[in-house]
């Protein structure tokens, strides 16, 4: 009995070997190429992650061009052209599926630079764009009388521009310094040089990212002093009354605070996902033939990179009230949002009630209005209340 099984287990075990031999023979193709293992990981780990970017930032650029703020809402550009960045890279990822599992080899080195470049003009393009948003929250902080004048459209769509031709330069650098070891098989570590792998982390994302810390680490410092404000605004707020003046003080401080930590964890996000690709791939440089670290470079590392595009949109759509407002809408069209004057009338006479110095008929005036945070229009609310006349 216990032959049987053991005959039964060995002859189970040699199918499945088999069967994998077989499929990894037939993912050969015609000149030599052999997707592996890690390639198939990759395809089926991209459908999804693919989906959700392109579905996410799509939405993101709906909610954006939907939202009635957004032409006089400059700092809302920079969000916008984050989402093409990152929609760009998951359009250019789905190409990877398709030539898995079609199993078309990148016979022509050209094809596979223009894959691996539009990946690196995307990637660059994300780095930048937060380096755009980290600067125009810096001086919404700390020149704040002047922010208009300062940060105009024309400047921010002109940012916008040097930001995608700096990118397309680092994307397509690389057309200048091929690796002599390409072998049909289109990998970063593969495809691109020592040389422009150096300059790629030296000179464009090193100094980014140092830009990119020193502009939060002053915004932490001025919102650290603001965070003190905020606090003795809320102890006087309690204990006495509050011109309507530095209600509003109260309510822009507390928003660029709220600002702030939504870049923190879009930067934080950012650096997780990316960081541990540019390290592996440094080290795989300097360590040359002694280290075999491509296909973990390649593939997983690659796969938590694309996660930060996947996560951009999601952090927007729940840390931003704007946008969360916008896609709400969107799933919901006969939703009826209160507008801002609305929230912000609200606000106050609750905080005139909290210090004692409510206007006569103020909340009278609030509780003869209707309710507009559920999913039923007016006109819905007006027919259901002629039906019960």
């Amino acid at each position: 009995m216990g032959d049987n099984n053991t005959h039964s287990t060995t002859v189970g075990t040699s199918t499945t070997q088999s069967l994998l031999d077989s499929f990894m023979d037939n993912s050969s193709v015609s000149n030599g190429s052999v997707f592996t293992q890690n390639d198939f990981v990759f395809a089926y780990a991209l459908i999804p992650l693919s989906t959700i970017i392109i579905v996410g930032n799509i939405l993101v650029l709906i909610s954006a061009v939907a939202m009635t703020k957004f032409r006089n809402h400059v700092g809302y550009f920079f969000i916008a052209n984050l989402a093409i960045a990152d929609l760009l890279l998951g359009v250019v990822s789905t190409v990877s599926i398709f030539n898995i599992f079609l199993r078309h080899s990148d016979e022509n080195l050209a094809t596979c630079i223009l894959r691996i470049g539009l990946i690196v003009m995307s990637c660059a393009a994300s780095v930048f764009t937060i380096a755009c948003i980290a600067i125009d929250r810096c001086i919404a902080i700390n020149a704040a009388l002047r922010y208009k004048e300062l940060v105009t459209p024309a400047r921010a769509l002109m940012g916008i521009a040097v930001t995608w031709v700096v990118a397309i330069l680092y994307g397509f650098f690389p057309l200048t310094s091929l690796s002599s070891k390409y072998d049909n098989k289109c990998s970063f570590l593969t495809v691109l040089s020592k040389e422009y792998t150096l300059a790629l982390f030296f000179a464009g994302f090193l100094p980014t990212v140092i830009l990119i810390i020193v502009i939060y680490t002053s915004l932490c410092l001025v919102t650290r002093k603001q965070l003190k404000k905020i606090n003795a605004l809320d102890q006087f707020r309690r204990g006495s009354s509050q011109s309507t003046t530095g209600q509003l003080r109260y309510q822009k401080m507390k928003r660029n605070l709220k600002a702030i930590k939504t870049l923190a964890l879009v930067i934080g996000t950012f650096f997780a996902c990316w960081f541990p690709f540019f390290v592996t791939a440094l080290v795989q440089v300097f360590c040359g033939e002694k280290c075999d670290l491509e296909d973990i470079a390649g593939t997983y590392l690659v796969l938590l990179g694309f996660l930060n595009s996947a996560l951009n949109p999601a952090i927007y759509a729940y840390f931003n009230r704007d946008f969360r407002k916008s896609m709400r809408s969107l799933c919901c069209k006969n939703r009826v949002e209160p507008s801002d004057q609305l929230r912000q009338s609200v606000n106050l006479r609750r905080q005139s009630a909290l210090s004692g110095t409510r206007e006569p008929g103020d909340f009278a005036t609030i509780a003869q209005r209707p309710r507009l945070d559920t999913c039923h229009s007016v006109s819905t609310a007006e027919e259901d209340a002629n039906k019960n006349r």
